[in-house]
């Protein structure tokens, strides 16, 4: 009996050891879990992260490739409005010649190729502002190249070259000539 009430300790402490070992281990577990989900949280709050991170990117090169659209349009333009002006300046000039009729036609071929120019600058959404002699002078949107002892001081005399615009952005300012008249 003695020895049966021993053995019955001896599984009843060897079954206390390993329910310790077991609670030891479940202790462990629960440890490693919570590192474990602590780890999840870094790594989902990393993955946001860089998701907006991402999102950030994808916005700015958008607006870096319209941005640099709107530089080569611009920049395509000036280029071709002083060809443009050129052009016109030549053809101004053309009718103040006594031209034979061939040389007439091949004038009529150049206005129809300036036509077709003009109509390519279109496209791109670049306008030629509306200004008018008489109109106010306004330096954000004028370039004044000489003035005139006449007329209503600050408005526009007369216009040397028109302006352009690509939407609200000046591409050539219109090159004008103001009145200044001399004071008493």
């Amino acid at each position: 009996m003695k020895r049966q009430k021993q053995m019955k300790q001896d599984k009843v402490q060897d079954f206390e050891k390993k329910v310790q070992e077991l609670e030891k281990d479940l202790k462990a577990l629960a440890g490693t879990i919570d590192r474990v989900e602590d780890e999840k949280l870094v790594m989902q709050n990393q993955l946001k992260k860089a998701l907006a991170d991402y999102s950030n990117l994808e916005r700015d090169i958008e607006k870096r490739v319209e941005l640099r659209s709107l530089q080569t349009k611009i920049s395509i333009a000036r280029a071709l409005l002083n060809s443009l002006d050129d052009i016109n300046f030549a053809l101004v000039n053309s009718e103040k010649l006594d031209l034979n009729d061939e040389a007439k036609k091949w004038i009529e071929g150049i206005k129809a190729t300036l036509f077709d120019i003009e109509k390519a600058v279109a496209q791109f959404n670049i306008t030629k502002m509306d200004v008018k002699k008489g109109d106010k002078y306004d330096s954000n949107m004028h370039e004044a190249l000489a003035t005139v002892p006449e007329g209503e001081a600050g408005m526009i005399y007369d216009i040397v070259q028109p302006g352009f615009v690509l939407g609200d952005i000046i591409v050539r300012p219109a090159r004008v000539v103001i009145s200044q008249p001399k004071n008493n």
